[in-house]
C-alpha cells in the first residue's frame, strides 16, 4: 500500500492468513477487503486486526478470485467454487453451475448502472445476476459474444460493459438495456487474445 510516499506491506507479520492476495477493495466505508488465495476473505478492522470469511462462515470455496462492493452494500465474492454475497450478518448466499452459472471458477464481478451484478466464468462465459431476484442470465454467441474463453470484464464511466478474451475484446454498449456485444476494432496483436483492461482519469481504456 503506497501512502505519504511510501509503502507499507501488508501479510503474515500484519495479521493476514496468508500473502498470496489474489484481489483488493476500499470500499466507500473506507474499510479494506483483501481476497486471499487458499483463505478466504479477510477485512481490516485495526492495525494486525482482521475479520474474515471462510467455508466455515459459508463461502463455497476458500480461493478468492475477485471481491465487488455493490450499490446496495452487499459483497460479491467469486471463488473457485462458485460465486457468493455477503450481507448483513447472515451466512452468504451462494450461485453455483447448479443455479445456473455457466461455471463454478468465477474470475471477474462488475456492476453496471441497473444493478446487476456480472460474472466471468473460466471456463462458463458471461453471467449476468439480478441481485433482488437471484435469477441468472448466461451470454454467448447469440448474444455476439463468439469466442468461448473470457478472462475479465471491466464497466467504464459510459456504463459500457467490456470483456477481455482469447479472441479480442468485446463490448456492449449499453448493458443494462441491451443484451448485444460486439467485438472492437482494435490492433491486430489484441486480435488473439486480451487478459485484462482498465481506464484511466482521462477515459482512456487500456488493454
Amino acid at each position: 500500500i503506497y501512502s505519504k510516499g511510501q509503502w507499507s506491506v501488508t501479510d503474515e507479520r500484519r495479521g493476514l492468513r496468508t500473502a498470496m492476495t489474489s484481489a483488493v477493495l476500499m470500499d466507500r466505508e473506507g474499510s479494506l477487503w483483501i481476497g486471499l488465495i487458499g483463505a478466504g476473505v479477510a477485512r481490516r478492522l485495526g492495525y494486525g486486526e482482521w475479520e474474515s470469511w471462510t467455508r466455515g462462515e459459508g463461502l463455497p470455496s476458500n480461493l478468492i478470485w475477485s471481491i465487488l462492493r455493490d450499490r446496495r452494500g452487499a459483497l460479491w465474492v467469486g471463488t473457485s467454487l462458485g460465486l457468493a454475497r455477503l450481507e448483513g450478518t447472515g451466512r452468504p448466499r451462494t450461485w453455483t453451475a447448479k443455479d445456473g452459472l455457466g461455471g463454478d471458477n468465477v474470475r471477474w464481478l462488475g456492476e453496471t448502472s441497473d444493478g446487476s451484478i456480472w460474472a466471468v466464468m473460466k471456463p462458463g462465459g458471461l453471467a449476468r445476476v439480478d441481485p433482488v431476484s437471484g435469477q441468472i442470465r448466461l451470454f454467448g454467441a447469440g448474444q455476439g459474444l463468439t469466442c468461448g474463453s473470457l478472462h475479465r470484464g471491466y464497466v467504464d464511466h459510459l456504463d459500457r460493459l467490456w470483456i477481455a478474451t482469447a479472441c479480442g475484446v468485446f463490448r456492449n454498449d449499453r448493458p443494462a438495456a441491451s443484451d448485444r456485444f460486439h467485438l472492437i476494432d482494435q490492433p491486430a496483436s489484441l486480435q488473439h487474445s486480451a487478459w485484462a483492461l482498465a481506464e484511466d482519469q482521462q477515459g482512456t481504456m487500456w488493454i
